[in-house]
């Protein structure tokens, strides 16, 4: 009771609690009272999913004042690992600034991208009746047989967009290439510095090479569908497949009906829940399992 009714306290206070205290005890406190800060914001958030800036982000700008605590601690010299570790992780949210109301402005508008209308209905050319992609152009793409309605839809969207959602777009390009980062580093770089491997990036490619002749065939087969279903004349018989028609079979793969026959129909992908509820797996069993499952394709062991 009296832990937390301290960590309730160290919601509001922990500056001042903190400052104080920079002891390894006081830092696992201070982690404690980070996690239940954690769930409550979590909790929150999901009862809004179509919040303006996603969960991650208005996660990491609630924990923010926490983690600008969490740099006062001598963290390097902890004899606990875990606790070492989960400051090493966590700090690593400092970089990026608080949320602005130009970055909700700019969030929200490229998360609703899809919900605005402003491609006209091809079915009324003597009308422009506005419409949007997830409601109505997506559906049509998915299920079109008619390939030069599918082809002017997926450009009229594109060409149409408004100067807001470009201008959006430009910015989150900036915001993320200003992050602090070494100026040696490509800007992709952020996106994979939470793996622990300095040269993840090297390795993930020489892991794309190995799976590149796979992927060659995987592109052939698709573009044979392809041609069988819409002609010579539509599909080339190699090199690119059009991105209109690579967007329609990515969204039939969520359906029955798609351009990939299923070359088992009668044999269903196992339902994984009975086995997951069975055995009432914990987090590090399930870290374990798909260790094991990396390490047999030939990935490296995860570290301690």
């Amino acid at each position: 009771m009296r832990f937390w009714f301290c960590a309730l306290l160290g919601l509001y206070f922990f500056p001042t609690i903190w400052a104080e205290c920079l002891s390894e005890s006081c830092a696992q406190q201070l982690m404690e009272t980070l996690d239940m800060k954690y769930h409550q914001t979590a909790k929150k958030l999901s009862l809004y999913p179509d919040f303006e800036v996603g969960a991650e982000v208005a996660l990491r700008n609630d924990l923010l004042p926490l983690l600008a605590s969490m740099r006062k601690f001598d963290w390097q010299n902890f004899a606990d690992p875990l606790l070492k570790r989960q400051f090493e992780i966590l700090l690593r949210d400092l970089k990026y600034p608080e949320i602005s109301m130009k970055f909700r402005r700019h969030t929200y508008i490229l998360r609703t991208v899809g919900k605005q209308k402003f491609t006209c209905d091809r079915s009324r050319p003597n009308k422009c009746k506005l419409i949007s992609y997830i409601r109505h152009i997506k559906p049509i793409i998915t299920n079109s047989n008619d390939p030069d309605e599918i082809k002017w839809y997926w450009r009229e969207w594109r060409n149409h967009l408004p100067d807001e959602i470009k201008n959006a777009l430009n910015f989150y390009v900036d915001y993320y290439l200003n992050l602090s980062m070494e100026a040696s580093a490509r800007p992709s770089a952020i996106w994979y510095e939470r793996y622990d491997n300095p040269n993840f990036l090297e390795n993930l490619e020489e892991y794309m090479k190995t799976i590149e002749p796979l992927y060659r065939e995987l592109h052939g087969h698709l573009r044979e569908a392809l041609r069988m279903k819409y002609g010579p004349e539509v599909i080339p018989p190699s090199g690119l497949i059009p991105h209109h028609f690579l967007e329609q079979a990515l969204y039939q793969s969520w359906k029955k009906e798609s351009i990939l026959e299923n070359p088992y129909p009668h044999k269903k992908m196992p339902n994984l829940l009975p086995e997951l509820r069975g055995k009432r797996w914990k987090p590090m069993d399930l870290i374990e399992m798909s260790g094991g499952f990396f390490e047999s394709m030939g990935f490296p062991a995860f570290s301690e």
